[in-house]
């Protein structure tokens, strides 16, 4: 699976982890939903919501 963000292209990096708003926080939206990166940071990741409480995690494309 795969998403477009920021003008590059994220796939999928494994399996949903709980969301803990201590950890990450907002760098966007897509498609009306929130996008999040872990806070401090700087990493080719970010994570989507996949239901209540999970985020699914999505590394840049090569």
């Amino acid at each position: 699976m795969w998403v477009e963000f920021g003008g590059e292209t994220w796939v999928s990096a494994g399996a949903a982890i709980p969301f803990d708003a201590s950890q990450l926080m907002q760098v966007g939206d897509r498609a009306g939903f929130p996008v999040y990166a872990r806070r401090g940071l700087k990493e080719d990741m970010i994570y989507l919501p996949a239901r209540d409480g999970v985020v699914a995690p999505y590394r840049l494309k090569n």
